[in-house]
């Protein structure tokens, strides 16, 4: 009840956090609109403090929004643990009682060995598929595309962490299953559950939980990038279904992309980078990437402005950004105004 109460005040904090984002990113475009057409000297340093109080303003809110990100993920995953603790102790006491209240001694014992001969054919197909570790392809290091990204380093015995601005969370998996082609099951280590491993690889960087009796999580695998899974289920087996929203690319490719020089790309590349900072800013999978494409062109302050736009509405501009004179991917309002650095390397 108490985590309920906790869950509704922090939604209401984070209404109230993006109606005041909202307002204050509303009274910036007006200033700039204003700072646009004012001439005299006094009345544009009187306007421009007035929008440096109110950029303040809107970045204490982003950084406040952060911090009660960090605070309250640790409070998901405990929840969860709680969770599959108690789900597992109902199914053991039932498991119990049914076995203390039988019909007779020989009802009991044929029941027990029915059940331990059945439990053995699972046992063994399952631990015939199940492999120790985790797969050759998926150790070592992987990062998320976004700005300010997360790192998720895997180790040959199983070991996953995960570095978020320096915030790591640990978790190890005892062994997977490939339950289709390029899609492993994690089989968590003594001591954790599914969910754990769940909430390290999504806590911070993207998709979601659902509070069900089982869980299972995992890596989908397709042209050397990877995608977490997270599974739920109410029933005895798990659909595998697919999600590519989120990709991780290998850091030794990220460094390659760090190598590229931002300040002279060509339109395909400016094309890719853009695209790639939409899709994850939107969970656009690759298949929904095809229906969008980005309008390149350079203006006369010397920069490159890219727009989103969907193939069945190419007049319609779905978001604004640019490569400012660093070198870094930035993305400013419709009315290009406001902009902010979403991108400091090359991704695509």
């Amino acid at each position: 009840m108490e985590f309920e109460k906790e869950n509704l005040k922090r939604k209401n904090d984070e209404s109230k956090d993006t109606l005041k984002s909202k307002y204050l990113k509303n009274q910036i475009f007006q200033l700039d609109l204003e700072l646009s057409q004012v001439t005299d000297e006094d009345e544009k340093k009187k306007l421009e403090a007035l929008r440096n109080v109110y950029v303040e303003k809107l970045q204490e809110n982003k950084k406040r929004r952060l911090i009660r990100i960090l605070l309250i993920s640790p409070l998901v995953f405990l929840a969860l643990i709680i969770l599959y603790l108690v789900t597992a102790f109902n199914r053991e006491t039932t498991a119990n009682n049914k076995a203390e209240w039988s019909p007779s001694t020989t009802a009991t014992s044929t029941s027990t060995s029915s059940s331990s001969s059945s439990s053995s054919t699972s046992e063994t197909k399952t631990s015939s598929t199940i492999k120790q570790g985790v797969p050759a392809e998926l150790v070592g290091n992987w990062k998320t595309a976004d700005y300010d990204g997360v790192i998720l380093t895997i180790s040959e015995d199983g070991t996953m962490t995960k570095n978020q601005s320096n915030y790591i969370v640990t978790e190890r998996v005892s062994g997977y299953e490939e339950v289709a082609q390029g899609v492993y099951r994690f089989y968590p280590a003594d001591g954790s559950g599914s969910e754990a491993i769940g909430a390290l690889i999504f806590g911070g960087i993207g998709g979601s939980y659902q509070t069900t009796p089982k869980f299972a999580s995992g890596i989908y695998v397709k042209n050397g990038y990877i995608y977490p899974q997270f599974w739920t289920t109410t029933s005895s087996k798990f659909t595998y279904s697919l999600n590519t929203n989120l990709k991780l690319v290998p850091t030794d490719k990220a460094a390659v992309a760090d190598a590229i020089d931002t300040k002279n790309l060509t339109t395909e590349q400016v094309e890719a980078w853009v695209l790639t900072i939409y899709a994850s800013q939107n969970q656009l999978s690759d298949e929904d990437k095809e229906n969008y494409f980005v309008n390149v062109k350079a203006y006369d302050d010397n920069l490159v402005y890219a727009s989103v736009r969907k193939n069945s509405d190419s007049k319609t501009r779905l978001a604004l950004y640019r490569v400012n004179a660093d070198g870094y991917l930035e993305q400013g309002t419709l009315e290009a105004t406001n902009w902010s650095v979403v991108s400091t390397a090359y991704v695509e």
